[in-house]
């Protein structure tokens, strides 16, 4: 797993921070404002990691740190400021249905490129890419995947979530209904 600098990152929790990289793993369900949060075009992906089998390899690199985000209140920090160490595992009340997982890279170098942190391949289950990729594409970059060895136990899909063809069966349904006048179109 390769996390890129931390600059968009920097900007979510603000200026003060110092050199953390740290993808974010949700222990949550995918949600639609997910998509456009954390990959607000068509290159972002959605990784589902098995969390006992990531943390025992990848929590075991140095410099990496690993923990559960708090989810305070403004109100209580007030009383209880945070320390140091805390912040990078500490987020507002309001985000706590993300119930968060980090894996946070510390180093005293400034800002590199790229970090590469060792996982168990096994690790990784499920390869989601983004609602906006183009299908043309999402085939191209899933035949890629496909390519890489450990990964044949990999699930690789493109998420359905804003266009799925099940979901739009029901309303095709329902207007062929219509059109017969079926008792479906009465008050009800």
């Amino acid at each position: 797993m390769t996390r890129t600098t931390p600059t968009i990152w920097k900007s979510i929790v603000g200026a003060r921070t110092w050199a953390l990289f740290s993808p974010c793993v949700l222990r949550s369900p995918v949600r639609h404002h997910h998509w456009h949060v954390f990959a607000g075009n068509s290159s972002g992906v959605c990784l589902e990691f098995d969390g006992d089998v990531l943390s025992r390899s990848a929590c075991e690199t140095p410099g990496i740190k690993c923990g559960y985000v708090t989810y305070r209140r403004i109100r209580d920090l007030r009383q209880e400021h945070p320390t140091t160490p805390e912040l990078p595992f500490l987020k507002r009340y309001p985000f706590k249905d993300e119930r968060e997982f980090r894996l946070i890279y510390e180093d005293a170098e400034p800002m590199v490129e790229a970090k590469d942190v060792p996982f168990d391949p096994l690790a990784l289950l499920k390869v989601t890419m983004n609602p906006w990729m183009p299908r043309a594409v999402f085939e191209s970059v899933k035949d890629h995947l496909r390519l890489i060895d450990d990964w044949s136990h990999v699930s690789i899909r493109r998420t359905t979530l804003v266009d799925n063809d099940r979901w739009k069966s029901f309303a095709d349904a329902e207007k062929k209904l219509l059109k017969l006048g079926t008792a479906s179109d009465k008050p009800r």
